[in-house]
């Protein structure tokens, strides 16, 4: 860590007109580390690595409520169905689409594990562009896990500059006048390896 200070004081007219200035600057690197969540080795690879479907198998315990067959545990595309996301159509890309309907409907019977062998996969060609660019940019994961599967370590620089002005006017002996500017500009970042 390094900090270097300088603040003079100096009378700009003796007993009446005062300056002070002060600057300060800081300069410390700590060691740092994180535990992160990022998509997993599978999905990167299904998705980037010149797949046909982006396989999101590792999350399907953390999508809708986490019951294999239940409805809310399919992966549905937003293009389809209605604004409210009624009637959309589940990605099932083994089989077909699949309609999703009331639970006592035909299409909610078809929709299980084993009518469909692929309910967390989504062809690629139905990501953008921009997700498959994400995908690709992040390191590979250091567990297995699907969250928080992902530790970090590098060096977090702490960067400071700052100063204080400050004038002082004594007019009469019973009357002083003063003004202050402060400003501080602080970094923090880190740098992960």
């Amino acid at each position: 860590m390094a900090t270097v200070r300088s603040h003079p004081r100096r009378p700009i007219i003796k007993n009446k007109l005062f300056y002070f200035a002060d600057f300060q600057l800081t300069r410390q690197k700590n060691g740092v580390s994180n535990l992160e969540t990022i998509p997993t080795a599978l999905l990167e690879h299904t998705c980037v690595a010149g797949g046909t479907n982006c396989d999101f198998s590792s999350y399907a315990a953390n999508i809708g409520n986490g019951v294999a067959g239940d409805p809310s545990n399919f992966l549905y595309d937003p293009s389809t169905g209605n604004s409210n996301g009624s009637d959309a159509w589940l990605f099932a890309v083994a089989v077909h689409r699949y309609s999703r309907g009331s639970p006592t409907s035909a299409n909610y019977l078809n929709i299980n594990k084993a009518a469909c062998a692929t309910p967390f996969q989504i062809p690629v060609t139905s990501m953008s562009a921009a997700s498959l660019s994400m995908l690709a940019a992040f390191p590979t994961p250091t567990n297995g896990n699907s969250t928080t599967n992902f530790v970090g370590a590098g060096s977090g620089p702490y960067n400071q500059n700052s100063f204080d002005t400050r004038i002082d006017y004594a007019m009469r002996p019973t009357i002083n006048v003063f003004g202050r500017f402060s400003l501080n500009y602080f970094a923090l970042s880190e740098s992960l390896a």
